[in-house]
Protein backbone atom coordinates (compact mmCIF):
# COMPACT_ATOMS: atom_id res chain seq x y z
CA UNK A 1 0.00 0.00 0.00
CA UNK A 2 1.28 3.46 -0.92
CA UNK A 3 1.93 5.88 1.94
CA UNK A 4 -0.30 8.91 1.60
CA UNK A 5 0.92 12.48 1.32
CA UNK A 6 -0.21 13.14 4.87
CA UNK A 7 2.00 10.30 6.12
CA UNK A 8 5.01 11.64 4.23
CA UNK A 9 4.43 15.16 5.55
CA UNK A 10 3.80 13.93 9.11
CA UNK A 11 7.15 12.14 9.18
CA UNK A 12 8.97 15.42 8.72
CA UNK A 13 11.90 14.48 10.96
CA UNK A 14 12.75 11.25 9.16
CA UNK A 15 14.40 12.61 6.02
CA UNK A 16 16.17 9.31 5.33
CA UNK A 17 12.78 7.63 4.96
CA UNK A 18 11.75 10.33 2.50
CA UNK A 19 15.00 9.90 0.57
CA UNK A 20 14.43 6.15 0.42
CA UNK A 21 10.87 6.70 -0.77
CA UNK A 22 12.03 9.22 -3.37
CA UNK A 23 14.43 6.66 -4.80
CA UNK A 24 11.59 4.20 -5.37
CA UNK A 25 9.14 6.50 -7.16
CA UNK A 26 9.57 5.05 -10.66
CA UNK A 27 9.45 1.51 -9.32
CA UNK A 28 6.28 2.24 -7.37
CA UNK A 29 4.61 3.74 -10.43
CA UNK A 30 5.26 0.56 -12.40
CA UNK A 31 3.30 -1.46 -9.83
CA UNK A 32 0.06 0.51 -9.84
CA UNK A 33 -2.73 1.45 -12.21
CA UNK A 34 -2.43 4.81 -13.94
CA UNK A 35 -5.22 6.28 -11.81
CA UNK A 36 -3.26 5.44 -8.65
CA UNK A 37 -0.08 6.80 -10.16
CA UNK A 38 -1.73 10.15 -10.87
CA UNK A 39 -3.55 10.33 -7.54
CA UNK A 40 -0.70 9.19 -5.29
CA UNK A 41 2.73 8.70 -6.88
CA UNK A 42 2.88 11.90 -8.93
CA UNK A 43 1.77 14.24 -6.10
CA UNK A 44 4.26 12.47 -3.83
CA UNK A 45 7.03 12.93 -6.40
CA UNK A 46 6.35 16.65 -6.76
CA UNK A 47 6.16 17.03 -2.98
CA UNK A 48 9.51 15.29 -2.51
CA UNK A 49 11.06 17.48 -5.22
CA UNK A 50 10.37 20.45 -2.93
CA UNK A 51 11.54 18.73 0.26
CA UNK A 52 13.52 20.88 2.71
CA UNK A 53 16.43 18.40 2.60
CA UNK A 54 18.63 18.70 -0.49
CA UNK A 55 19.39 14.97 -0.70
CA UNK A 56 15.68 14.17 -0.85
CA UNK A 57 15.07 16.81 -3.54
CA UNK A 58 17.95 15.53 -5.66
CA UNK A 59 16.81 11.90 -5.42
CA UNK A 60 13.23 12.78 -6.32
CA UNK A 61 14.34 14.95 -9.25
CA UNK A 62 16.47 12.10 -10.59
CA UNK A 63 13.51 9.72 -10.39
CA UNK A 64 11.07 12.03 -12.16
CA UNK A 65 12.42 11.34 -15.69
CA UNK A 66 12.06 7.59 -15.12
CA UNK A 67 8.55 8.12 -13.78
CA UNK A 68 7.70 10.24 -16.84
CA UNK A 69 9.32 7.72 -19.21
CA UNK A 70 7.15 4.98 -17.75
CA UNK A 71 4.05 7.06 -18.40
CA UNK A 72 5.11 7.67 -22.01
CA UNK A 73 5.83 3.97 -22.51
CA UNK A 74 2.39 3.04 -21.17
CA UNK A 75 0.77 5.55 -23.54
CA UNK A 76 -0.48 7.79 -20.72
CA UNK A 77 0.36 10.90 -22.73
CA UNK A 78 -2.39 13.11 -21.29
CA UNK A 79 -1.23 12.28 -17.78
CA UNK A 80 2.37 12.97 -18.78
CA UNK A 81 1.34 16.36 -20.19
CA UNK A 82 -0.42 17.11 -16.91
CA UNK A 83 2.71 16.26 -14.92
CA UNK A 84 4.92 18.41 -17.15
CA UNK A 85 2.42 21.25 -16.86
CA UNK A 86 2.63 21.02 -13.07
CA UNK A 87 6.41 21.19 -13.25
CA UNK A 88 6.28 24.16 -15.65
CA UNK A 89 4.09 26.08 -13.21
CA UNK A 90 7.03 26.20 -10.78
CA UNK A 91 8.90 28.50 -13.19
CA UNK A 92 6.59 31.39 -12.36
CA UNK A 93 6.24 30.70 -8.63
CA UNK A 94 6.66 33.76 -6.38
CA UNK A 95 9.17 31.83 -4.28
CA UNK A 96 12.70 31.83 -5.67
CA UNK A 97 13.25 28.52 -3.87
CA UNK A 98 10.45 26.99 -5.92
CA UNK A 99 11.99 28.41 -9.11
CA UNK A 100 15.32 26.84 -8.13
CA UNK A 101 13.53 23.53 -7.74
CA UNK A 102 12.08 24.03 -11.21
CA UNK A 103 15.56 24.45 -12.71
CA UNK A 104 16.70 21.22 -11.04
CA UNK A 105 13.63 19.22 -12.04
CA UNK A 106 13.37 20.60 -15.57
CA UNK A 107 17.08 20.01 -16.07
CA UNK A 108 16.74 16.40 -14.97
CA UNK A 109 13.87 15.83 -17.39
CA UNK A 110 15.47 17.63 -20.33
CA UNK A 111 18.85 15.99 -19.88
CA UNK A 112 17.65 12.44 -19.21
CA UNK A 113 19.51 10.24 -21.71
CA UNK A 114 17.93 7.10 -20.24
CA UNK A 115 14.42 8.54 -20.64
CA UNK A 116 14.30 9.72 -24.29
CA UNK A 117 10.51 9.90 -24.61
CA UNK A 118 10.20 11.92 -21.43
CA UNK A 119 13.02 14.23 -22.54
CA UNK A 120 11.37 14.83 -25.91
CA UNK A 121 8.02 15.61 -24.30
CA UNK A 122 9.75 17.88 -21.77
CA UNK A 123 11.38 19.94 -24.51
CA UNK A 124 7.99 21.00 -25.80
CA UNK A 125 6.76 22.10 -22.37
CA UNK A 126 9.69 23.01 -20.14
CA UNK A 127 12.40 24.45 -22.36
CA UNK A 128 10.81 27.86 -22.96
CA UNK A 129 10.01 28.62 -19.29
CA UNK A 130 13.43 27.29 -18.27
CA UNK A 131 15.28 29.54 -20.70
CA UNK A 132 13.09 32.45 -19.62
CA UNK A 133 14.74 32.27 -16.21
CA UNK A 134 17.89 33.74 -17.79
CA UNK A 135 16.23 37.04 -16.89
CA UNK A 136 15.10 36.04 -13.40
CA UNK A 137 15.57 38.71 -10.76
CA UNK A 138 17.40 36.37 -8.36
CA UNK A 139 21.07 35.67 -9.16
CA UNK A 140 20.99 32.18 -7.63
CA UNK A 141 18.23 31.15 -10.03
CA UNK A 142 20.23 32.44 -13.00
CA UNK A 143 23.33 30.70 -11.64
CA UNK A 144 21.48 27.36 -11.42
CA UNK A 145 20.35 27.81 -15.03
CA UNK A 146 23.88 28.74 -16.12
CA UNK A 147 25.22 25.54 -14.55
CA UNK A 148 22.62 23.42 -16.31
CA UNK A 149 23.23 25.05 -19.70
CA UNK A 150 26.99 24.72 -19.30
CA UNK A 151 26.63 20.99 -18.81
CA UNK A 152 24.02 20.66 -21.58
CA UNK A 153 26.05 22.56 -24.16
CA UNK A 154 29.55 21.41 -23.30
CA UNK A 155 31.01 19.66 -26.35
CA UNK A 156 32.93 17.26 -24.12
CA UNK A 157 29.70 15.63 -22.86
CA UNK A 158 29.76 11.83 -23.37
CA UNK A 159 27.12 11.85 -26.10
CA UNK A 160 27.76 15.36 -27.40
CA UNK A 161 25.61 18.38 -26.60
CA UNK A 162 22.47 16.75 -27.99
CA UNK A 163 19.29 18.35 -29.34
CA UNK A 164 19.17 21.11 -26.72
CA UNK A 165 22.15 22.84 -28.31
CA UNK A 166 20.23 23.42 -31.55
CA UNK A 167 17.26 25.09 -29.88
CA UNK A 168 17.24 28.90 -30.44
CA UNK A 169 15.92 29.59 -26.92
CA UNK A 170 18.88 27.75 -25.40
CA UNK A 171 21.39 29.82 -27.34
CA UNK A 172 19.60 33.06 -26.50
CA UNK A 173 19.53 32.16 -22.80
CA UNK A 174 23.22 31.23 -22.78
CA UNK A 175 24.20 34.49 -24.48
CA UNK A 176 22.06 36.50 -22.05
CA UNK A 177 23.75 34.78 -19.11
CA UNK A 178 27.17 35.46 -20.63
CA UNK A 179 26.33 39.19 -20.31
CA UNK A 180 24.92 38.78 -16.79
CA UNK A 181 25.95 41.49 -14.29
CA UNK A 182 26.57 38.80 -11.66
CA UNK A 183 30.18 37.65 -11.91
CA UNK A 184 29.45 34.07 -10.87
CA UNK A 185 26.70 33.67 -13.46
CA UNK A 186 28.71 35.15 -16.32
CA UNK A 187 31.81 33.19 -15.27
CA UNK A 188 29.93 29.89 -15.28
CA UNK A 189 28.73 30.38 -18.85
CA UNK A 190 32.16 31.67 -19.90
CA UNK A 191 33.46 28.15 -19.18
CA UNK A 192 31.71 27.06 -22.39
CA UNK A 193 34.28 28.93 -24.46
CA UNK A 194 33.82 27.98 -28.13
CA UNK A 195 30.77 25.89 -27.25
CA UNK A 196 28.76 29.06 -26.53
CA UNK A 197 26.13 29.22 -29.32
CA UNK A 198 26.71 32.11 -31.75
CA UNK A 199 24.25 34.96 -32.01
CA UNK A 200 21.69 35.39 -34.79
CA UNK A 201 22.99 36.28 -38.21
CA UNK A 202 22.96 39.75 -39.82
CA UNK A 203 19.52 41.21 -40.22
CA UNK A 204 18.01 39.14 -37.41
CA UNK A 205 15.87 40.93 -34.87
CA UNK A 206 17.00 41.61 -31.31
CA UNK A 207 17.01 38.73 -28.85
Amino acid sequence: RLPGLAAVQADADNWRFRELLAGQLAGLAALYEEMDVMSSVVPMALLLCTDPVAAVRATAADQLPLLAEGMATRGALEDLASVLGGVAAMATAPSCHRRLVFVRVAGALLGARDAPRAAEAARGVLLAPLCGLAHDGVPNVRLALARFLTEALRGAAPAGPGPLAAHPAVGAAARALARDPDRDVAGTIAALGPDLPPGPGPGAGPE
